[in-house]
């Protein structure tokens, strides 16, 4: 593969991203299990889900460590099964839903 031509190269093929497997930007809601609970806490990795950045709004941690604490409004990217980030994450049972919700509300 030639580096020097990155912007040529198919976003799936960087990511290699499978049929199983997906990256999502999700905003926890105030109301979600997530909310005021550590990623440690969360068990998200349980479920093949990791976090690879959290926004704060006035502070963005990429790769955040286990002890970081999940707050209302942030909005997190997370790469994982997407049947799990589904059921886990959106409280939604069926992974072939509107793929534009993007809000944790479960």
């Amino acid at each position: 593969m030639d580096l020097t031509n990155i912007e040529n190269i198919p976003i799936e093929q960087m990511l290699k991203l499978s049929k199983d497997y997906g990256i999502y930007e999700l905003i926890i809601d105030d109301k979600s299990s997530l909310c005021n609970k550590s990623l440690n806490e969360t068990k998200l990795t349980e479920d093949y889900i990791q976090v690879l950045q959290v926004d704060h709004g006035n502070n963005i941690t990429d790769f955040p460590q286990p002890t970081l604490v999940l707050q209302a409004g942030d909005k997190l990217i997370v790469y994982g099964r997407t049947k799990s980030i589904f059921r886990r994450i959106m409280g939604k049972k069926n992974s072939n839903l509107d793929k534009n919700d993007h809000r944790i509300d479960s």
